[in-house]
């Protein structure tokens, strides 16, 4: 499959019109007769992943906006999750034949259980936003299909300050976000993105979906931040009234 992801747009109304009629279009050349080829590129040293600090003092805050969230649904029934990191090593997994699954070494990814999200239902995600912690230049959430890996909606770091206050009133609220994923915003509490059921920009309420955590380049390493070094991102479904 070809993959492509574009962030941050200069002009909002560009990025938009260029996301409803991209006119991609992709071409696989193979000649016609075998040809030999020449060795490989000098794989040239990459920054090391790791800078030795971590956002473990935030780790309270984000155990109080958990605290917060499940206290608003007291009548509902709750299941919680958390992005897994998921990072083979790009090199590695080309030599041994593996699926690299498109992995950067300057991306850190992390991949939640598959749901569903049904009519009623909502999922909210939160965490640190990595970001505003220092640890990214750039972080998102997104919410995809599972079966076609088609990305849905996002939400990234520049949206997520002050994302958090809608559900927890303290300092480190700051450095955290939140974001609701649901049918329909309608009396949704604080930042809502809705998931429509039809293609393109939605999924059927049966089709198993799954939340993307991508964090980009540590401003200290230039490479992607170490999964050991985050607050993982976490996810709450709430059920249905």
């Amino acid at each position: 499959m070809s993959l492509l992801r574009v962030a941050l747009y200069d002009d909002p109304a560009a990025g938009d019109a260029y996301q409803a009629a991209p006119g991609l279009r992709t071409l696989r050349l193979t000649p016609r007769t075998e040809r030999p080829w020449t060795a490989p590129h000098p794989v040239l040293p990459l920054p090391p992943r790791g800078a030795g600090t971590t956002e473990d003092a935030l780790v309270p805050a984000v155990d109080a906006l958990t605290d917060a969230i499940t206290a608003a649904f007291p009548d509902r029934t709750l299941t919680r999750a958390v992005a897994v990191p998921y990072f083979p090593d790009t090199a590695e997994c080309i030599d041994l034949g593996r699926s690299c699954a498109g992995n950067l070494h300057d991306r850190y990814a992390a991949i939640s259980p598959p749901f569903t999200l049904g009519p009623g239902e909502q999922l909210v995600v939160f965490g640190v936003d990595h970001a505003a912690a220092g640890k990214a230049t750039y972080s998102s959430v997104s919410i995809q299909t599972v079966d076609t890996q088609l990305g849905l909606s996002a939400f990234a770091s520049d949206a997520m300050p002050g994302s958090a206050r809608a559900w927890l009133d303290q300092p480190d609220a700051d450095a955290l976000y939140a974001v609701t994923f649901a049918r329909s915003c309608e009396g949704v509490l604080g930042v809502c993105v809705a998931v429509p059921e039809t293609c393109p920009e939605g999924a059927a309420a049966d089709q198993p979906l799954k939340i993307t955590a991508r964090a980009y380049l540590e401003p200290t390493t230039g490479a992607a931040p170490l999964g050991a070094e985050l607050v993982l991102d976490r996810m709450l479904k709430i059920g249905p009234p």
